[in-house]
């Protein structure tokens, strides 16, 4: 769609100037006015839209856990290394994400224009009285999307929903609960999906000696049936 785009617009400025370049050589002796300066300012360009489907998420993720370690975070409040108090790493705080656990298996699904999420982990925890807690579990979240100016990207945030965990004394249940849920808003939320100027592109123009700059300025998100939508909005702009 960005090629088409582009094609279009550079194909009309080379039309356009060879109309100019032909007013200019009927009028050439006749006195010229006083060059002004070109407007700089973006003109609006209109959008495009980008279709990723369900299938491209899942095989994505289903390949995140063939590389050679699995994705995994520390817990709040015991340090960003991962270690114990003592400094050994005999009981690292810490969550690790699982392919598949008790029969769940971590995916993402689009449902009722939401991306749902369930993931599940294993994790280890220095618990006074108790000692290395292991424990592992099914979160289920919500991941919503969303634009952010400022850091001119298209990012995701983890909502979690609810936490089942096994192999967890019930008095330590809300006390891990609340704890996954504060390591991934710290260490994980909001996290970049695509930036603008990874869907932006420069490109010069033949004959102009100059080049433009089709730049995003806006994505806006919608999920209909199985498929993401990223409506993306355009500007153009004279690269100086």
């Amino acid at each position: 769609m960005l090629r088409r785009i582009t094609g279009n617009i550079a194909l009309g400025l080379i039309v356009a100037g060879l109309i100019g370049w032909s007013l200019q050589t009927a009028a050439a002796a006749r006195p010229r006015p006083k060059p002004q300066p070109r407007a700089q300012a973006p003109i609006p360009a209109g959008a495009a839209m980008v279709t990723i489907n369900e299938q491209l998420l899942a095989a994505m993720l289903e390949a995140a856990f063939t590389l050679p370690r699995k994705p995994s975070f520390p817990l709040i409040g015991r340090g960003s290394n991962g270690r114990s108090e003592d400094g050994s790493n005999s009981c690292p705080s810490e969550i690790t994400l699982e392919r598949e656990l008790n029969g769940v298996k971590t995916a993402l699904h689009f449902e009722d224009g939401r991306i749902i999420a369930p993931i599940a982990f294993t994790g280890s925890y220095e618990a006074a009285l108790v000692g290395c807690l292991i424990f592992r579990g099914v979160a289920d979240t919500v991941i919503n999307l969303e634009f952010d100016r400022a850091r001119e990207a298209l990012v995701a945030r983890i909502d979690v929903r609810q936490v089942r965990l096994t192999d967890v004394p019930p008095l330590l249940n809300t006390a891990i609960t609340g704890m996954v849920q504060s390591a991934i808003d710290a260490r994980v939320n909001p996290f970049a999906i695509f930036r603008a100027a990874q869907l932006s592109t420069r490109f010069p123009v033949s004959g102009t000696g100059g080049a433009l700059h089709v730049r995003a300025k806006d994505i806006r998100p919608e999920i209909v049936r199985k498929e993401l939508r990223l409506y993306i909005t355009y500007e153009v702009a004279r690269v100086e």
